[in-house]
C-alpha cells in the first residue's frame, strides 16, 4: 500500500484523490476478507465496529468520511501486515492497543497525546525521549520537564480519561461560556482540591501561566490617548507623548517614577493589545491534520480553470511569478487582513468604538478559510474613539512581524513531514468597509474623487440643491469597462513627499486626495499586489438595496426627492455664481420622466416581501422591518436576501415601466451572479460589461441625486472578482459575524477590551487543544470540533435518497 495516505484527511470528498484512494483501499481489503464478503467499515461513524459489503462501505466513506485515527495507521483489521505497511514508525506506535480499546468502547489513555502536545508547544522534536531532555541544560528544557511532570499526570490515580491539562481545559471552557469570574473559578478549584485524590491546580493564576506556555497569550503596549505614538521599543520608558506631550498615565501625579514610599500601580490611559502572529502561525503546523491542510492550495486543489479559491486567481498567480522563492514552498502562508470598529456594549446610545485587526489564512481549503476558529486576532485597539487615519500607529507591531516573516522567515516544525522548515508569510490584501478602506489606504473616500479605483479619473459633480456628490457618466466605460485600480508604483509616486504626523498634530494635505502613504508599503512586496484593498461587496450591496427601496417607495429625506431633479440638473448646466462649471460637460444628465410607485403598488410590494416564508435562519423577520412609510431594522444580510431573491419577485406585477423593472431585475441578477462561490473568468468578464449597461440605463430612469458613490462602486466589483477570485473570501460577512462573537465576550463593561482579550485567548487555547487531541478520547468541545448539525439518522436517509448519484460502476469508479 502507498505510504502517503493524506487523502483520508481531505475535507472535500468529491476530489478524485479521495475517491481513488477509497477504491484502492476497498480493492485491497476485499481481496483479503474471509467473512461473507464483508469487511469492517472504517468511516468516522462506524469506527470499524460495523460490518458491511462493498456497496455499504463505499457509501459510508463517500458520505461520512474516514475515521482519521485509523485512516493513516496500519490497516490491521483489513489484512495489512507489518511488512506491507511502509509508513512512519511513529504512526505505528501502540496502534493495535489503541484501536482495540477504541473498538471495545473503552477510554484511551491520553497522557501520550498531552506529552506530544507540550513537546510541540515548546518546539521540541517529537522523537526526543525523557533522558535526552535531562541532558539539555537550558531554561526551555526545565520548563518542558516541569510541564510534563505537573500537567500530564492523570487527574487522579488510575484515571484514563482526563489528565490534569485536559481537565483544566474542559473546566476553563465552562468558565468562559458560563461567564464565571476569576475569583469564582479559583474558589471552585480550591474546593475541589480538598478532595485529596484530585491532582488539579489551586488558582486561576496557575491556569493562566499554562495558557501562556501553550502560546496563547498577548502583550500590552501603552499608547498615546490622541493616537500619536506607541510607548514601545526606544520609547518604552517615556511618561509623556513626544508629539502632543499628553501624559501616558491616567493620574498626572503618577508621571514621576514610583518610589519606595508609593507602591501605587500606574494605569495607562490607552492600551493596544498585541496577539503575536508568529507563534500562532507556527501552531498551524503542530497538528498533523492542520499541517496537511496548509498544503491544500498546492497539492489538493482542483485546477480546472474555475475560480473557487483565491489560489485560482490572477492575483495569487502573479504574486508567485514575481516572488518565485516564496512560491516554491507551499507551506508559506498567505494572509488577508480585516478590521472594523464595533460598539462592545449592548446600549446603542454608547459611542464606544473598539477596533480589532483580524487575519485570515488562505492556504486552507475553501470550507476552512473563513471559519471563525481559523481567524486570528492580531491587534485589539482600545476605544472609546476609533483610530481613523492614525490606525497606522497601531499597525506597527504587526508590520514588524510581517517584515520578519517575509525576510528571514521563522524556523518551524512540520508535524506532517517531521522536519523543520523556514516558514515565511505574505499579506495579500485587506478587507474593509468603505470608510475603513480610506483609513488603511490613505485615499480620502469623500469629495469629488471618492472612488479609490478610478482615483484621479473619477467623474463627479456637486448637486447644490440636494447637497451631495453625483457620480454619473458611466457610458465612458462602455467599450473597455471600468479601469483597474492604480498600481503600487503609481501610488508610491503620488504619495512621495507626504509626511504625516498622526494624532492631534496630524497634517492634512488639501491639495491631494491622498492623506498619507499607507504603512503597508513598508512591506517590500505590497506594491506588487494586484489588489491591495478590496471593495466590500456586503456593504455595497446593502447600500444599493437600501437606495433602491427608498427611491421606489418614496421614503426620502427633505433634499433627496424627485422634486429636486430639475433644479439639480439646471445648476449642473449653469453653476451658481463663483462656482466652476460641470466636471463632465459632455455627460450632463437630461431631465427625464422619473417614476415612483403608487400607494397601491407600494402596498403590493410590501405585502409580497412581508408574507414570504423563508427557512429558519435564512433571514431575520423582514415583515416587522418593512412598511409602506418606513424601512427600519434590516441587517446587511436581509438586504442581501432582498436584492438576490425577494425584490425581483416583488416588482414583477406592479405599475412600474417595463424598462425600469427590467433594469432593476438585471441589477439584482448581477449581484446574484457576482456572489456565486464558483465562476469562470469569462462569466466575470461578462458581468464587467453588463454592469456598465445597467448603470447607464439607471441614469435614464433615476434623477442625479440617486447616484451617490455607492451606486458607482459596483462598476468595479466584477473586475476585482476577475483578479482576486470569488467575493465570499473578500467580503465582510464572516468578519461582522466574528465581531458579534467578540462582542459576546464582554464581561466587565469598565474594561471591555480586557474582557475580549481574556476570553479570546481562552477560546483560542480550547480550539488548539481540541484540534490536536481530537483523535483521543479527551473530547474538549470547541468551535474547531463541533458536531454536525444534521443528525446521523437524517444523514443516513439523505445518503439513501442520493445513492444513485454516487453509485460505484463496474470499473470501481464513482459515476
Amino acid at each position: 500500500m502507498p505510504k502517503d495516505r493524506s487523502w483520508v484527511l481531505l475535507g472535500d470528498r468529491r476530489l478524485a484523490a479521495y475517491q481513488n484512494g477509497c477504491v484502492e483501499f476497498m480493492d485491497f481489503a476485499f481481496a483479503r476478507c474471509d467473512v461473507d464478503n464483508k469487511i469492517r467499515c472504517p468511516c468516522r461513524d462506524c469506527k470499524c465496529r460495523k460490518w458491511g459489503d462493498r456497496e455499504f462501505v463505499h457509501k459510508h466513506l463517500l458520505w461520512r468520511g474516514w475515521d482519521k485515527m485509523y485512516g493513516q495507521r496500519r490497516w490491521t483489521l483489513h489484512g495489512e501486515s507489518e511488512e506491507q505497511y511502509i509508513g512512519d514508525e511513529m504512526n505505528n506506535t501502540n496502534h493495535t492497543e489503541i484501536l482495540e480499546v477504541a473498538i471495545s468502547n473503552e477510554p484511551v489513555d491520553v497522557r501520550d497525546n498531552m506529552e506530544d502536545l507540550l513537546h510541540a508547544c515548546l518546539h521540541h522534536d517529537h522523537h526526543h525521549d525523557q533522558e535526552d531532555l535531562h541532558e539539555e541544560p537550558n531554561p526551555e528544557t526545565d520548563d518542558f520537564r516541569t510541564l510534563i511532570e505537573e500537567w500530564c499526570i492523570p487527574v487522579y490515580d488510575g484515571c484514563r480519561v482526563y489528565t490534569k491539562l485536559s481537565f483544566v481545559m474542559e473546566f476553563y471552557k465552562i468558565k468562559s461560556r458560563g461567564k464565571m469570574s476569576d475569583n469564582t473559578f479559583t474558589e471552585t478549584l480550591q474546593l475541589m482540591r480538598k478532595l485529596d485524590f484530585l491532582n488539579i491546580p489551586d488558582s486561576f493564576y496557575e491556569v493562566k501561566k499554562l495558557i501562556g506556555k501553550l502560546g496563547c497569550g498577548y502583550v500590552k503596549i501603552d499608547a498615546c490617548e490622541n493616537d500619536c505614538m506607541l510607548f514601545w521599543k526606544d520609547d518604552l520608558n517615556l511618561n509623556a507623548c513626544k508629539v502632543c506631550n499628553a501624559s501616558r498615565w491616567k493620574n498626572p501625579v503618577e508621571n514621576q517614577p514610583s518610589s519606595s514610599t508609593s507602591q501605587r500601580k500606574r494605569v495607562p490611559k490607552k492600551v493596544l493589545r498585541h496577539f503575536p502572529l508568529i507563534p500562532r502561525l507556527k501552531r498551524l503546523f503542530i497538528c498533523q491534520k492542520s499541517a496537511i491542510n496548509m498544503r491544500w492550495h498546492a497539492e489538493s486543489r482542483c485546477n480546472d480553470g474555475v475560480l473557487r479559491h483565491p489560489a485560482d486567481s490572477d492575483a495569487w498567480k502573479e504574486f508567485d511569478k514575481k516572488h518565485e522563492s516564496f512560491s516554491l514552498d507551499p507551506r508559506n502562508v498567505r494572509l488577508g487582513l480585516a478590521t472594523d470598529g464595533f460598539n462592545p456594549f449592548g446600549s446603542l446610545s454608547s459611542k464606544h468604538s473598539t477596533w480589532p485587526v483580524i487575519l485570515m489564512v488562505y492556504n486552507l481549503p475553501p470550507n476552512m478559510c473563513m471559519q471563525r476558529s481559523n481567524m486570528m486576532m492580531s491587534l485589539l485597539i482600545s476605544g472609546p474613539k476609533g483610530p481613523k487615519n492614525g490606525i497606522d500607529v497601531y499597525l506597527q507591531p504587526l508590520i514588524d512581524e510581517l517584515n520578519e516573516l517575509w525576510g528571514s522567515g521563522i524556523t518551524t516544525f512540520d508535524s506532517y513531514t517531521k522536519q523543520y522548515f523556514n516558514m515565511r508569510a505574505a499579506l495579500l490584501w485587506t478587507i474593509n468597509d468603505f470608510p475603513a478602506l480610506g483609513n488603511l489606504s490613505g485615499w480620502s473616500t469623500s469629495g469629488y474623487l471618492a472612488c479609490p479605483s478610478c482615483a484621479e479619473n473619477t467623474v463627479s459633480e456637486r448637486l447644490y440643491k440636494s447637497n451631495k456628490q453625483c457620480y454619473m457618466g458611466h457610458s465612458r466605460f462602455s467599450e473597455d469597462g471600468a479601469p483597474p485600480p492604480p498600481s503600487g508604483d503609481e501610488v508610491l509616486s503620488k504619495t512621495e513627499g507626504i509626511n504625516v504626523t498622526f494624532g492631534v498634530g496630524q497634517t492634512v494635505h488639501r491639495a491631494s486626495q491622498w492623506r498619507k502613504r499607507s504603512i503597508f508599503f513598508e512591506l517590500p512586496y505590497w506594491k506588487d499586489n494586484l489588489i491591495r484593498h478590496n471593495l466590500d461587496v456586503m456593504h455595497i450591496e446593502k447600500n444599493v438595496g437600501e437606495l433602491l427601496l427608498r427611491w421606489l417607495l418614496n421614503i426620502l429625506g427633505k433634499n433627496d426627492g424627485f422634486d429636486n431633479a430639475k433644479e439639480d440638473i439646471g445648476k449642473i448646466k449653469k453653476p451658481p455664481s463663483g462656482k466652476s462649471g460641470p466636471r463632465f460637460p459632455n455627460l450632463v444628465p437630461k431631465l427625464g420622466k422619473y417614476h415612483k410607485l403608487s400607494s397601491q403598488s407600494k402596498k403590493a410590494v410590501c405585502d409580497v416581501i412581508a408574507n414570504v416564508k423563508v427557512p429558519n435562519g435564512y433571514a431575520s423577520n423582514i415583515a416587522r422591518c418593512f412598511g409602506e412609510d418606513k424601512i427600519g431594522g434590516l441587517k446587511s444580510h436581509d438586504y442581501h436576501v432582498l436584492m438576490q431573491q425577494l425584490l425581483p419577485l416583488a416588482i414583477r406585477n406592479v405599475d412600474l415601466p417595463k424598462k425600469l423593472a427590467s433594469t432593476i431585475i438585471q441589477l439584482c441578477s448581477f449581484f446574484r451572479e457576482l456572489c456565486s462561490k464558483t465562476n469562470s473568468i469569462e462569466d466575470f468578464r461578462k458581468l464587467h460589461s453588463d454592469i456598465v449597461k445597467i448603470l447607464c440605463d439607471l441614469e435614464k430612469l433615476f434623477p442625479p441625486a440617486f447616484f451617490v458613490v455607492m451606486m458607482h462602486l459596483p462598476v468595479h466589483l466584477a473586475h476585482e472578482a476577475m483578479v482576486a477570485g470569488p467575493v465570499n473570501y473578500r467580503w465582510m460577512y464572516p468578519i461582522e459575524r466574528y465581531l458579534g462573537h467578540l462582542k459576546s465576550f464582554v464581561r466587565n463593561k469598565k474594561c471591555p477590551e480586557g474582557s475580549i482579550a481574556e476570553c479570546y485567548i481562552t477560546e483560542e487555547c480550547l480550539n488548539f487543544c481540541s484540534l490536536y487531541t481530537e483523535s483521543s478520547s479527551m473530547n474538549i468541545s470547541a468551535k474547531a470540533n463541533l458536531p454536525d448539525r444534521i443528525s446521523a439518522q437524517t444523514w443516513e436517509r439523505l445518503c439513501d435518497q442520493f445513492h444513485s448519484i454516487s453509485t460505484p460502476g463496474d470499473d470501481g469508479k464513482v459515476i
